[in-house]
């Protein structure tokens, strides 16, 4: 996906990645509708092996519902997304009908893959995800350089949704008699998911909230711009994605039987975790400096390239979140999750209409930056009771939020990519050497 993307801009113009964008919005949002929040219930139902037939069953009757109301939403709102999205106003009759079917396809793609995850089928999971991510990837790209532009986009995310509910469907021939869906089952998964739900499009519209604001600020070749060093970004956290799902289930384990063990490994997850983050933003800018990023992206891009280096500070942030995430859903508190994940929404939300009306992309950059800096500190205020344990974690998040807060000035104010790089150095000694004491200090204390 990250070479796809980088291929677009030679295809399609910053105007129709930033028309792009604002469609995934209204797809996205269709999306959550359909799925209700069956993926997060499959989760929770499927721990009874005897019951899975019937909830499958359940499943697929909340999408079918699901998918009726995204259809009735599209109907409603035919006329309104236009006017209150200008950049859609030329094209989103053209593709609404398009985008319904790849967010009905998409939902149902997503809960086959979380049938998956619930029924411990890694293996199927895995390359079922690769699979998909392959599709959509090649499709991106042949979409694009055959001159289809956005509609090449879509059908790309069709094929690669539809493909992963056929090879479901071949793998599990149908049986209709398994097809019993329970009256009482439906309400218990409705009433497990529609929370989730809510949540979750609550966090699209946060997720989205930057281009939202700068749709009415600014023209769609800056969101355009914006957007492709965006979803860069969002594919590296994508890869601590990945990760937290292996490291979860490894840290539980420890901090069940050594939990000492299992809050020095952490330490060791941010520490090295970050150094690595730092490493790649550091080859980044010097790759900037010695002009190669000129020659593999346009100049509309290149000319931003700064937006890019902050951006990647997210990804930083980050694997500090990935390393103490396991820690909070150890302690089987939902409903201070939830509450945890609604409050950063909110906070994110307010951060991008402060700094994005202000300062346009600069500040579209600058909320999404500082959310991901804000969001660990966050957790651990919520959850005071392990709020000592994950301290070196957050020393280290201090400090490399000073070299951040360096960084910014550098490229924004003075425009010097040298300083910004003499700052992520400077932040990476700081953190070795805090490590380094940290390590020390805690060998010592176990003798």
């Amino acid at each position: 996906m990250f070479t796809a993307w980088l291929l677009l801009p030679w295809k399609l113009t910053a105007e129709e990645i930033g028309q792009f964008a604002l469609l995934s919005f209204v797809i996205e949002l269709l999306t959550r509708l359909t799925v209700m929040g069956t993926d997060s219930a499959l989760l929770r139902f499927y721990v009874d092996q005897n019951r899975r037939p019937k909830v499958l069953a359940a499943v697929l009757v909340l999408l079918a519902v699901g998918g009726t109301l995204a259809i009735l939403v599209l109907a409603l709102t035919w006329n309104i997304v236009p006017a209150v999205l200008g950049g859609l106003a030329l094209v989103y009759h053209q593709f609404a009908v398009l985008g319904l079917l790849v967010a009905i396809v998409a939902a149902v793609a997503n809960t086959t893959l979380a049938h998956y995850i619930a029924s411990h089928e890694a293996g199927r999971f895995g390359w079922l995800n690769t699979l998909r991510s392959l599709l959509l990837a090649a499709g991106y790209v042949l979409g694009a350089w055959s001159g289809c532009g956005i509609y090449g986009l879509l059908v790309s995310q069709l094929v690669s949704g539809s493909t992963v509910i056929a090879c479901f469907c071949f793998s599990r021939p149908w049986q209709a008699q398994s097809f019993q869906p329970k009256r009482e089952n439906i309400y218990a998964l409705f009433a497990y998911g529609s929370p989730m739900l809510a949540y979750g499009i609550f966090a699209t519209i946060s997720d989205y909230s930057s281009r939202l604001v700068l749709e009415s600020r600014v023209t769609l070749a800056t969101i355009g711009v914006f957007q492709f060093y965006y979803q860069i970004v969002t594919q590296i956290n994508g890869v601590w994605s990945s990760i937290n799902r292996a490291w979860t289930p490894h840290v539980f384990k420890h901090l069940d039987a050594e939990p000492a063990q299992a809050f020095l490994q952490i330490t060791q997850f941010s520490l090295w975790g970050t150094l690595s983050c730092a490493a790649g933003i550091m080859v980044v800018m010097l790759l900037s400096l010695a002009g190669l990023w000129s020659a593999i992206i346009p100049s509309i891009y290149a000319a931003r390239i700064d937006l890019f280096f902050l951006l990647l500070l997210g990804p930083l942030f980050c694997a500090i979140y990935t390393a103490i995430f396991p820690v909070f859903y150890f302690e089987k508190d939902t409903i201070r999750i939830s509450l945890t994940q609604s409050l950063m929404s909110l906070l994110t939300i307010g951060l991008t209409l402060f700094f994005t009306i202000r300062f346009k992309s600069e500040g579209a950059v600058l909320s999404w930056v500082l959310s991901s800096f804000l969001t660990p500190f966050l957790y651990v205020s919520c959850f005071p009771k392990i709020r000592a344990r994950l301290k070196d974690s957050l020393l280290i998040l201090l400090f490399w939020g000073v070299a951040a807060s360096a960084m910014i000035f550098a490229l924004l104010r003075l425009h010097s990519t040298l300083l910004a790089i003499a700052a992520l150095l400077a932040g990476a000694a700081g953190v070795g050497i805090l490590g380094r004491r940290i390590f020390t200090k805690k060998h010592l204390s176990a003798f």
